[in-house]
C-alpha cells in the first residue's frame, strides 16, 4: 500500500487495437467479462495544463481484486497516453488508486510535491488525475474518484469476473447501470 495514494486498485494499459487487446485478455488469459465503452464521454480533459479533445476507447474487467483498463486513444489530441506510446511503446501506462476523499487526497500528494500533469471527469461520472510520476519506467500513478456510484459499478464488475464461465466476454459498459 503507497502511504500517499493507499491501495493499488487497476492497471491501465494502452493498447494499439482494443478488440484485438480484448480478444487476448478474455482468450488467452482468461480475465473476464469486460465492460467496453466506444468512446468515453468526457466532460473535461487537460494535460500540462491545455485543454485536450482526447478520444478514448477503454474497456474495463477484474481479476481478483485488481481491475484491468484498456485504454486505445482514438484520436491524436496530446495526452499521457499518446506520450508513453512514443517513449515507451503500448503497455502498462498507470496504476490506480481510488479515493472517497478526492479533494483532500489531491492536496497531500501536492503537499508532497507530486504534481499532476492530466485531469479530467467522466460526464455524469467520476473525476481522475496523473500525476507526474512516470520519470522511472514510464509508468504513472492516476488517483480517481470513489463515489458511491463508481463502487456498485466496481462491485457489480469484480462480481461477476468471480461468476464469469467465458460466456459474453465483452459486454456493454452501459449494463452496469442497471438495477442489479
Amino acid at each position: 500500500m503507497s502511504r500517499l495514494f493507499g491501495n493499488v486498485r487497476q492497471n491501465g494499459y494502452v493498447v494499439k487495437d482494443i478488440n484485438i487487446a480484448l480478444d487476448h485478455w478474455t482468450k488467452t488469459l482468461g480475465i473476464g467479462p469486460f465492460y467496453k465503452i466506444d468512446k468515453i464521454p468526457l466532460s473535461s480533459y487537460r494535460y500540462r495544463g491545455e485543454e485536450s479533445p482526447v478520444e478514448l476507447a477503454v474497456a474495463l474487467g477484474f481479476s481478483g481484486g485488481i481491475q484491468f483498463e484498456l485504454i486505445q486513444q482514438l484520436n491524436d489530441a496530446p495526452s499521457p497516453y499518446l506520450d508513453f506510446v512514443r517513449d515507451r511503446g503500448f503497455g502498462l501506462q498507470h496504476i490506480s488508486s481510488w479515493s472517497a476523499q478526492y479533494d483532500r487526497d489531491l492536496r497531500t500528494v501536492a503537499a508532497a510535491g507530486i504534481s499532476v500533469i492530466a485531469e479530467g471527469k467522466v460526464t455524469n461520472g467520476p473525476r481522475f488525475c496523473y500525476f507526474d510520476t512516470g520519470m522511472i519506467g514510464g509508468t504513472m500513478m492516476e488517483m480517481a474518484e470513489f463515489s458511491p456510484e463508481f463502487a456498485a459499478r466496481a462491485a457489480k464488475m469484480e462480481r461477476a469476473a468471480r461468476e464469469w464461465d467465458g460466456r459474453e466476454p465483452v459486454r456493454p459498459y452501459a449494463s452496469l447501470l442497471q438495477p442489479s
